[in-house]
This record gives structure tokens, sequence and C-alpha cells, in this order.
């Protein structure tokens, strides 16, 4: 039965008035110019937040069955959960569809692609299905796999971004932090598997995860990415009780100004706007302290872009969303960087290595046709270079 485990999600159904808001809201006093991303390209009703509430009732009432196409609508949800915050009776169409899509799963409905990933992240226990070793990023900086403050790379600094994963560990480092690293230990984070709908292989993530960061001592795990960050910090505990503070990099470095632990003293000279990433802004309530630390380097000149903060515009990234359609994904990503441009920024600046990567894809594409650059980059490469450190 649909939703059965989640009586709190199916009595949501009910409580949807169909009023459209996750639609196509555009209104200066909200904030909002257009809400869900995929309706606004797709302009189909069950691409709508408001869709995908419906369909979930026809199947949770029998009126509807599940078969590949529809499963294939849910596959393109991107959990950005703009449709939760604009909604007057806040329905969570993302928890709603993310559920779905676990009962797909068990189906055997969910798409080949994403079947491709599960196998992956058993195999690997990466996303990318690298065979060579997680830690080769670190390899010459001596970390200790236990102490207090640990840092959690992911799989995309870890493999795609080490500068970002090295940068994290000096600026923490300049805290005076004694800062332990997992190494081949830590495992993906779980997401790719929790927003797919594989729950069981998600709950065996999260486990081996929150088993060997309580050997390692930590009462403190500090992550560079918005995506671990907020699987750990709010999905892992359906799993079982987080025994650590769960801190975003962004927090420990704006505390660490305000603390006067660290200083910069590099001007970045460039005209920079920030980029929300869903799951730490609108999932974590994380606006302030990213924007705090960008305006406090000197040089910056910043301004914002017209979505921002609770409205703020998808990448298009979706956790598995990209790998999926590219091509949907191109067109939201595109958007955003045409809105930096409005905003008369010469880069991005973001909290997510997901966001970067499809960020810059799309820039890459933009300046094929437009010649206007457009660089976007990981908060902890500024502020490391602010702080003038070798990487």
């Amino acid at each position: 039965m649909v939703l059965k485990d989640y009586p709190e999600l199916k009595e949501q159904l009910y409580r949807c008035s169909k009023c459209g808001y996750c639609r196509d809201t555009v209104s200066d006093e909200l904030g909002f110019y257009h809400v869900c991303p995929v309706y606004k390209n797709l302009r189909m009703e069950h691409y709508s937040g408001r869709g995908r509430t419906t369909i979930a009732l026809g199947l949770s009432e029998g009126k509807i069955r599940f078969h590949k196409p529809l499963s294939e609508v849910l596959y393109t949800c991107l959990s950005c959960g703009a449709c939760k915050e604009i909604c007057p009776e806040k329905i969570d169409v993302c928890g709603i569809t993310r559920n779905l899509r676990e009962e797909a799963f068990q189906r055997k409905l969910q798409p080949q692609k994403i079947q491709r990933l599960q196998t992956a992240l058993k195999k690997t226990h990466n996303l990318f299905s690298e065979e060579k070793p997680r830690s080769k990023w670190a390899e010459d900086l001596n970390l200790p796999q236990e102490g207090e403050t640990l840092y959690f790379a992911g799989c995309s600094a870890s493999y795609s971004y080490p500068k970002t994963a090295r940068a994290c560990i000096k600026i923490l480092q300049q805290t005076e932090k004694n800062v332990a690293y997992l190494g081949e230990k830590e495992w993906c984070c779980g997401a790719p598997a929790f927003w797919s709908g594989n729950r069981k292989l998600f709950m065996q993530i999260a486990r081996h995860n929150l088993r060997v960061v309580k050997a390692a001592g930590a009462k403190e795990v500090v992550f560079g990415c918005a995506v671990c960050y907020n699987v750990v910090k709010t999905n892992y505990p359906t799993v079982a009780d987080i025994p650590f503070k769960a801190t975003h990099v962004s927090q420990f470095i704006a505390d660490a100004l305000k603390q006067g632990k660290i200083k910069f003293t590099m001007p970045f000279e460039k005209k920079l706007t920030y980029h929300d990433p869903c799951h730490l802004g609108r999932e974590e309530k994380i606006y302030e302290e990213p924007r705090t630390i960008i305006k406090k380097i000197p040089g910056v000149k910043y301004s914002e872009m017209e979505r921002n903060r609770r409205a703020a515009w998808c990448c298009g990234e979706g956790v598995v969303v990209n790998a999926l359609y590219p091509n949907l994904t191109r067109k939201i990503s595109a958007e955003r960087i045409d809105e930096a441009k409005r905003a008369g920024a010469e880069a991005i600046v973001t909290c997510c290595p997901g966001c970067v990567v499809t960020l810059s894809k799309a820039a890459a594409w933009v300046k094929s046709r437009e010649g206007i650059d457009m660089p976007v980059y990981e908060l902890p490469i500024i502020v490391a270079e602010a702080m003038e450190i070798k990487l």
C-alpha cells in the first residue's frame, strides 16, 4: 500500500487544496519568480507539486496504478523543496515523491541508470564507481583517523574536487583544531540511495558511517558538502541516533571569523554572487553564514541574485535527476547563470560540489553560445585564497 509506512505524509495528501502556488507563483511580496524548475520547463501538470500530490493520492486510493511511464515522472523531481517552501499547508511534496520512488524501487520500476548507480554504491561505496583510493587527496597530510573534530569529505571532494577537501582541512587546522579524517573507512553519505528510493541500501550506508564515526571518537563532524550535511543531520536520525554534532563548513568558518581565529589577508578582486544550495538553504535554513563570509573577504564586491534564500532557483542537479535527464538539468542551470549575469556578478560562489559541477557545465555551455565567462567557486576555495593558504 502506497505511503503505508508514512501516515503523516499520507495525511498531507488530503490537506492539499490544489491552490497552485507550487506551480507558477510570481510575487514580489513573496520573493518567488516561478517555483518549480521542472514544471517551468516541461509545462505539464504531473511535473508540478500539485500534480505529484494528485498522483500520490490516486495511487494511495487505488484509482491509478504504478507503471513505467509514471515511475519516470517520479524521477524528474529535483527534491529542491521550493514547492513546500511556498505551500500554505507546507505539503512535503519532495518527501511524498521520494517515498513513491521507494515503492517504485520495490516494484523494480526504477530507471536502469538508477539501478546502475545503486550497484556502484554497493561495490565501490562512491557514486562515481571509482576504484582508486578515496583518500588519495590526503596522502601527504598525515591526518589522524581518530579525534574529537572529524572532517567528512564526501564523494565529490574526494574524487572530483580534491582542492576543496584540502582547503577544508587546512582552514580547520588554522583554528588550531586537530582534525581527523576517516580515509577509506568513509563511505558515500547515502543520499543517492535515499533519493533514489533504495531505503535498504541507504540504511546500510548510514549504519556503517555512524559506526565508524563513533569509533573515531568524534564529537563534531564538519561537512563540506551541502547534501552530505543535510542527509546525515536530517535523514540519518530515521535510522539511528547521531552521537555527534553535525556542522557545515560555512557555519564553522563563520564562527571562526566571529571569534577571530582566522583572518582574511589576501584580496579577492571580483564581483561575486552566492547561489543557495537547496539542501543547505531551504532544507537546513543556512542562508546568512556563507554571505557573511563572502562579504568579509577584502576586494569582493557582492550582489544578490533576484531569486535568493528561500526562493533561490535550483541548480538542476537534483541528486539523481542530472544523471537521468541532463538536457533538463542544463536548461535549469543555464537560467541560473543568466540570473547571475543580470545581477552584475563576474563569478558565482556556492557551498555544494553538486551545484559547482552543474553550474560550471551550464556556464561553459552559455560561454560557447554567448562568449561570456562565469566561473563557479566553492566557498572553501576562495576562503583559503583569502587566507593565503597553499593547497
